[in-house]
């Protein structure tokens, strides 16, 4: 409960009451300073009853038309709160709403004693892509005579889940032709034995189980025979993804990581369809952001949905020497975390609305300051046991890295699989250039073909549907000035 200025008025008036009575020997004063302290401590003990009663009478509800908005896309917010009886009491309920939500106006229910119930609304705009929290309001109640105030939370909170906008038309291809690559599921060993795929049929043995005996074909044979069956097993899936600063590139902000995202969601949807574990190793500058271990279970493919959902490439600037910690803590990360605080602080509006930015801070779990994409290959997947499928997510520009990143990804019988976005795709210097956008084309094909030569894996690129079809347009006219 907090007291407010005229309760201290009220307690000052009895004092120099009770101090002028003592002075002038005047009882009547003395009487008067304690009438008017009975009357506070009988104020502040009907303060109290009213707020209990109005606690437990008083209902709020915080609504979202929607649970789910792309990025700067709105929805529409609601409060109500109801009593179940009057109050004399004054209520005003405010929202919270964090930093990452823009609002038309600042609401407020507003309940005059006698009333019950009050409803606003506002139109709230998602700026940052990731799940965000609306906290519970803060209800402010204050007495009849304004002695007493006193501040709570209550009612639910509310979630809204921000989605990166889409981008358009995303191709998956070789050469131009789109293609489909999807890996998942129950695959296949190469081993006999127990299963669900039949394999093959041979003649009866003996110790062969009764059990294995294929009826239908003894009967077809005229002698028993069996029928085995391969060995399947659930192939783990392991996403090396790249969100280094330089994948912001792409015209109209449609970058090669928004591109480079939607395909590797995709993944996830296949892995979670199909039970199979799933991984994720996400790359920035200053080494790995984001470390999950291949799991088979609905947390794990909703952690690395949203980890994906709000991947934004990380600053270049963020590029940290792993030599010592201190160094980490002052390049980059540390320094937007500490900017982030002094704008948390910071009451204007402007501060505010910066905040969000700075409070993104990249925080690396593990630093490595030259080739993080080959680096933290060299570091995790060692780690992982068993069959696995390796899915890495990257662009062509450091092709050295990339290549000596798929041959590491490939050893102890790995497959892997490439998802490239070219730059002769995304560069903006190349947008209204097609002839010079397909010269860049054509050195990237010979790169996704050596690598798509390699045993065990697969190399496809990725990129804007529309572009590569002007592209392809560029090379059948100059095919037919040839």
């Amino acid at each position: 409960m907090e007291v407010t200025r005229r309760f201290w008025a009220a307690v000052g008036a009895g004092g120099v009451l009770s101090v002028l009575g003592l002075v002038f020997a005047r009882p009547i004063l003395v009487v008067g300073a304690g009438g008017i302290w009975g009357l506070v401590v009988g104020a502040q003990l009907v303060f109290v009853l009213r707020l209990l009663a109005l606690d437990r009478s008083m209902t709020i509800t915080q609504t979202l038309d929607s649970p789910f908005v792309t990025t700067r896309g709105t929805v529409r917010w609601s409060l109500e709160a109801t009593l179940a009886q009057p109050t004399p009491l004054e209520v005003s309920i405010v929202p919270t709403f964090p930093v990452t939500l823009d609002v038309s106006k600042q609401p407020r229910v507003t309940i005059p004693p006698g009333e019950t119930g009050g409803w606003a609304d506002a139109t709230v705009t998602a700026t940052v892509a990731g799940t965000t929290t609306i906290p519970r309001p803060t209800v402010a109640v204050s007495g009849t005579w304004g002695l007493f105030g006193e501040q709570f939370r209550r009612g639910p909170t509310t979630d809204l889940t921000v989605e990166p906008r889409q981008v358009g038309d995303v191709h998956v291809g070789q050469g131009g032709e789109s293609v489909i690559a999807t890996p998942g599921g129950r695959h296949r060993t190469g081993e006999i034995g127990s299963g669900i795929s039949p394999a093959e049929v041979r003649e009866y043995v003996p110790g062969d189980t009764v059990s294995d005996i294929d009826w239908k074909a003894t009967a077809r044979l005229a002698s028993p025979h069996v029928r085995e069956f391969e060995v399947e097993t659930d192939r783990q899936t392991v996403l090396l993804f790249d969100r280094r600063s330089r994948l912001e590139s792409g015209p109209g902000g449609e970058s090669m990581l928004a591109y480079l995202r939607e395909v590797a969601l995709r993944f996830v949807s296949a892995a979670a369809n199909l039970d199979d574990p799933l991984g994720l190793y996400a790359i920035g500058d200053g080494g790995v952001t984001d470390e999950v271990m291949p799991r088979a279970d609905e947390r794990t493919y909703e952690h690395i949905r949203s980890r994906l959902q709000t991947a934004t490439p990380t600053g270049g600037a963020e590029t940290a020497d792993a030599s010592t910690a201190m160094e980490a803590d002052l390049i980059g990360p540390g320094t937007a975390r500490r900017n982030a605080t002094r704008l948390r602080e910071a009451a204007s509006p402007y501060a505010r609305s910066l905040h969000p930015f700075f409070a993104d801070g990249t925080r690396y779990v593990r630093q490595i300051a030259d080739r993080p994409l080959f680096g933290a290959g060299k570091a995790y997947l060692p780690r992982i046991d068993g069959e696995m499928w390796v899915v890495i997510f990257t662009d062509d520009r450091d092709r050295t890295e990339v290549r000596e990143t798929v041959k590491l990804a490939r050893e102890h019988g790995r497959r892997v699989v490439v998802f490239l976005a070219p730059g002769a795709l995304f560069e903006t210097e190349l947008v209204g250039d097609l002839d010079a956008a397909y010269t860049s084309y054509r050195g990237f094909e010979e790169f996704r073909q050596t690598l798509a030569g390699l045993d065990r894996v697969e190399a496809y690129e990725v990129g804007p549907g529309d572009r590569v079809e002007a592209l392809l347009s560029t090379r059948r006219e100059q095919g037919g000035r040839q």
